[in-house]
């Protein structure tokens, strides 16, 4: 299913928003601004539609099914039967779609220049050299038009977006006719407001201008190597450098300044939301929109949660509450990894500058979510052990038979089973501080240690319990001795912490009692156990004796029950005779063979 070209375009390009006092010296003050991202909708729609495999061909489709689209969509159709031309004019476009008319008429021109283009590689032909020319001088005065109507009507940035892709247009109109020195100057202008509008755009915008100005570095290089070599009108090469400047190169810097002046909420529409994190006293600023929305509602999601979990809430209401939470900080992990993917892309100075900055922004989101999947898990740990212990009470089973609500007992398996999903997420942040560095981070490396001993030793604690219930004893015993160990680690390890949790302390001084309790019961029975296996041996050697009656008749033989502490002898009087083996011997099954196999032996 073909999707718009506007649904293809951030939210913000289909929003409207009217300034007071800002106005247009055409007439046009009273009606409202409209924000438009050209370079976001014209590189989402030829990723979608063919340009990934340079499939122009599919594109210029696309482009021709779309327009009609947007004819019968805004009532700009021109006429039935005979076809009668209209002009949309600046006073007509009170909304996105009338602008993105042109747009698409330049973007079809332009496929299939590139189509026949990428046909002439193959089969030169003078004839679709020639046609490709006028499509791109056609696709050049569609890009015009657009550019005065963005002029009129779109805030400042969408038109000097606007414009930076009418002159990119018009350069490669220049290029293809070889008319290099007019190429350069409309060139190098499309470069030069890429760069400056990369300079006060979002992170995700510059990752928009880094693509296009990709495709227009190149072709500034090429027309300035043949204007250098004499290429275009004589003695061209000093004037044209002062040409690209001119002629309208102080209102351009103007217009650049004030937009590099503007508040953040003015030069960069989008949704409101987070300006900033902090995780563990550290600052991480948020700079494209999209992640400010997605974290401000995780924002949102948090202080629900923190509500619920204040009134009481059921563990199933909670639960669901951090599987939402979750999911919106994946959604916020989502957005920062494409932006750190777009701003890798990039060798300036600037761009360093930004994947450091998304590097230590991704840390942080990733560390928060981390900090909730904790508390998640010590909730359902918390849930059941309590389940654990109201099984081990005595008469726990009898209670479960005669009550009507069967309780929910837990086994110290499922114990075993949170503790190590809470140990992996400890591990995983403890992988994120060390990724911080600075004293933060080695802060948070102390406490995740902490935590992560205190959680082996819980975890001991309730392996013990599982041997225990398996009758193994004397693995329990080395599993409670191990967890007194585990648990006088993690006492050591808070204590050496800032920020000591006090809770957690009194915690283990409890787990350290019961497992030594715990350990004396494993010790006793494993004794116990021993003493009866050695009074079972004796028992059985001092009852064997060749002249001895056996104690009840014997029903099988004695080299078929090796195992077994009876007598097999006999044969005295009233006695039956010994059983040792059966006379003559069973006879045995043996496979079938054919007379052949026969021969062969």
């Amino acid at each position: 299913m073909e999707s718009d070209l506007e649904s293809a375009a951030p939210l913000s390009t289909v929003e409207q928003h009217v300034e007071p006092g800002i106005g247009h010296p055409d007439g046009y003050s009273g009606l409202a601004i409209l924000p438009f991202s050209l370079l976001a909708t014209i590189k989402t729609a030829q990723a979608e539609h063919g340009l990934r495999h340079s499939d122009y061909l599919r594109y210029r489709q696309y482009c021709s099914r779309k327009l009609r689209r947007l004819y019968k969509a805004h009532k700009f159709t021109h006429g039935r039967g005979k076809f009668v031309s209209r002009t949309l004019e600046a006073g007509l476009v009170t909304e996105p779609g009338h602008l993105m008319i042109p747009l698409v008429c330049a973007e079809r021109c332009w496929a299939q220049a590139m189509e026949l283009k990428s046909q002439q590689e193959e089969q030169p032909d003078p004839r679709k050299r020639q046609h490709q020319v006028r499509r791109l001088a056609k696709a050049a005065r569609w890009a015009s038009e657009l550019a005065s109507l963005a002029d009129a009507r779109c805030d400042m940035r969408s038109a000097l977006e606007v414009d930076a892709y009418a002159a990119w247009l018009q350069g490669c109109h220049l290029q293809e006719k070889e008319d290099w020195a007019a190429a350069l100057v409309k060139l190098a202008r499309a470069q030069k407001l890429l760069e400056e509008l990369t300079r006060v755009s979002t992170v995700e915008q510059q990752a928009v201008l880094a693509k296009q100005l990709a495709d227009v570095t190149p072709a500034v290089r090429f027309c300035r190597y043949h204007v250098s070599c004499g290429g275009g009108r004589a003695g061209a090469g000093p004037a044209i450098e002062t040409e690209v400047v001119q002629p309208d190169a102080d209102a351009l810097q103007a217009k650049l300044a004030s937009l590099a002046a503007a508040p953040d909420d003015e030069r960069r529409s989008g949704p409101a939301g987070v300006s900033a994190i902090v995780w563990h006293g550290v600052s991480y600023p948020v700079r494209a929109d999209r992640m400010r929305s997605s974290l401000a509602q995780a924002a949102e999601a948090g202080r629900e949660l923190d509500r619920a979990l204040a009134a009481g809430e059921r563990l199933d209401a909670l639960v669901a509450l951090y599987d939402c939470l979750s999911g919106q900080y994946n959604e916020a992990k989502g957005f920062v990894r494409h932006a750190l993917a777009a701003a890798t892309s990039g060798s300036s100075s600037d761009a360093a500058e930004v994947v450091v900055d998304l590097r230590a922004l991704n840390c942080a989101v990733t560390g928060t979510q981390l900090e909730r999947a904790i508390e998640r898990s010590a909730l359902l740990l918390a849930d059941v052990r309590a389940r654990f212990a109201l099984s081990q009470q005595p008469g726990a089973a009898m209670t479960a038979a005669h009550s009507k609500e069967k309780p929910r007992f837990a086994k110290a398996e499922e114990v075993v089973r949170v503790y190590d999903v809470i140990l992996g997420h400890a591990k995983e942040l403890a992988e994120v501080a060390g990724q911080v560095g600075g004293a933060a981070g080695e802060a948070l490396m102390d406490e995740c240690a902490a935590k992560a001993a205190q959680f082996q030793a819980g975890r001991c604690l309730f392996a013990g319990h599982a041997y225990l219930a398996q009758r193994k004893p004397r693995e329990a015993s080395a599993i409670f001795g191990r967890a007194r160990k585990r648990a006088a680690t993690a006492i050591e390890r808070w204590r050496e912490c800032e920020r000591p949790d006090q809770a957690a302390l009194a915690e283990l001084e409890a787990v350290d009692a019961q497992v030594e309790a715990w350990q004396c019961v494993a010790s006793a029975e494993y004794a116990a156990e021993e003493q009866r296996k050695a009074d079972s041996v004796q028992d059985g050697v001092g009852g064997l004796g060749l002249n001895d009656a056996p104690q009840r008749p014997i029903a099988a033989l004695m080299l078929e029950s090796l195992s077994r502490w009876e007598s097999f002898a006999g044969g005295s009087s009233g006695v039956p005779p010994p059983r040792l083996s059966a006379v003559p011997p069973r006879p045995a099954a043996v496979p079938a063979v054919s007379l052949q196999e026969v021969c062969c032996y």
